[in-house]
C-alpha cells in the first residue's frame, strides 16, 4: 500500500514481482464523477482470484487490485449510516437490458478494477450508485458481506432466478470452486438435496459441511460423464428385515 496525495491509501499491482509501496490515483476514478456517482469508504475487502496454488498471467497496466467491497456511503438516498455492499458488475439502470432486469449484461456497465480503479483502497467510486448500493443488515459482518457482490450473486441467479429451485429437488453442482460452493449453499438454504462433483477432497469436504447431501469425485470415476448412480431417498421407507 503506499499514500497518495490527500492521504489516500490503495494497493496498486503493475504485473509479477517483489511487493513494493506505490501511489494509488489521486482520485478513485479517471474524469469527472457523474450525477448519482459516489466514491465510498471501505472497511473491508475480499481478494477475488483463483484457487489456491494457481496464479493467473500478469496484466500488462497498472490496476489497483480488483477486491468485492464493502463500505459507507458518504451521500445516498439509502440512510446515512447504512452499511452497504455493491455487485462487481455495476449496472446504468436505464438500457434496455437493465430495464429487462438483466443487469449482469448491461450495455454500459462498469467494472471496478476493470473499467477503472479498483475497490483495494481507501474509496472505490461506484458508477450509478443509485442502481448498485445495496444496504445489508447490521448484523451480517463484513466478511460474510465483503463476498456478496460476486460469486453469491451469480450462483444466486443461476439457482434461484434461473433453475427456481424448490425445496426437495435433486441439484447437482459441478465443480465446487467459488461460485460452485455458493450455489451449494443457496440450493441447500432453498431445501434442495444438493450433489456436489468437483476433483478436489477439500473442495469435496467443503461442499458437505456447507449442505452437499451427497459428494462424488469425478477422478475417481471411470466416466465421470456418465449419469451419478441414484442417490438413496431419505423419505424412502426402510427395507424390511431378512
Amino acid at each position: 500500500g503506499g499514500h497518495a496525495r490527500g492521504g489516500v491509501r490503495a494497493v496498486r499491482r503493475t504485473g509479477r514481482g517483489a511487493r513494493r509501496t506505490a501511489p494509488p490515483p489521486r482520485r478513485p476514478r479517471r474524469g469527472r464523477p457523474r450525477r448519482g456517482d459516489r466514491p465510498v469508504p471501505q472497511r473491508l475487502a475480499r481478494l477475488a482470484g483463483p484457487r489456491p496454488g494457481r496464479h493467473p498471467p500478469a496484466r500488462p497496466r497498472p490496476r489497483t487490485r480488483r477486491r468485492r467491497g464493502r463500505g459507507r456511503p458518504p451521500s445516498h438516498p439509502l440512510a446515512p449510516g447504512d452499511r452497504v455492499t455493491a455487485p462487481f458488475v455495476c449496472a446504468c439502470g436505464a438500457c434496455p437490458a437493465c430495464a429487462a432486469g438483466d443487469q449482469q449484461v448491461c450495455e454500459r456497465q462498469t467494472q471496478p478494477g476493470f473499467t477503472h480503479w479498483g475497490s483495494f483502497a481507501q474509496y472505490v467510486a461506484l458508477d450509478h450508485a443509485d442502481v448498485n448500493l445495496v444496504a445489508v443488515p447490521a448484523d451480517l459482518s463484513f466478511a460474510t458481506a465483503a463476498s456478496l457482490g460476486c460469486r453469491f450473486a451469480t450462483a444466486y441467479r443461476a439457482v434461484v432466478q434461473q433453475g427456481r429451485v424448490a425445496a426437495g429437488e435433486w441439484v447437482a453442482v459441478h465443480g465446487c470452486g467459488g461460485v460452485g460452493l455458493s450455489a451449494v449453499m443457496i440450493a441447500a438454504a432453498a431445501g434442495a438435496r444438493v450433489v456436489a462433483v468437483d476433483v478436489s477432497p477439500k473442495a469435496l469436504e467443503l461442499a458437505e459441511r456447507f449442505g452437499a447431501t451427497r459428494c462424488i469425485d469425478a477422478s475417481a470415476t471411470p466416466d465421470p460423464a456418465a449419469p451419478a448412480p441414484a442417490a438413496p431417498d431419505p423419505t424412502a421407507p426402510a427395507p424390511a428385515a431378512p
